[in-house]
């Protein structure tokens, strides 16, 4: 199977890692990349009319039900990130979907995060 090019997937944030969050040895904190990846979430989900309207229209909610995160390669303060998103698969209530977490300054691979949610 040849290699993804993030490229092909739609960005669904972007941000750069500022003093907050930062942990005591010089890096980003875990709870930073849970935070970036989960950001991501809502404009995945927008591509599919499953954002913020429909959760305030239709009174129903989603939320994780099972999540793994890779964390590959360090991002320092300073930096930019990019995050992508994919929709693995869905089910009658179920969503599977990975953020994968690039660094700008090099296009590394920091961080992946695959959920499985229910709605």
């Amino acid at each position: 199977m040849p290699a993804m090019n993030l490229n092909d997937l739609p960005i669904t944030y972007r941000a750069q890692v500022e003093e907050k969050h930062i942990d005591l040895m010089g890096h980003m904190n875990v709870m930073y990349y849970t935070h970036f990846m989960e950001r991501a979430t809502l404009p995945l989900y927008e591509l599919f009319n499953f954002g913020l309207d429909y959760h305030t229209n239709s009174g129903f909610g989603s939320f994780v039900l099972e999540e793994h995160t890779r964390y590959l390669n360090e991002v320092r303060l300073g930096e930019r990130i990019t995050v992508f998103s994919r929709l693995l698969g869905r089910g009658g209530k179920t969503l599977h979907d990975i953020n994968f977490m690039q660094r700008d300054r090099d296009g590394a691979l920091a961080a992946t995060m695959e959920k499985i949610g229910i709605h």
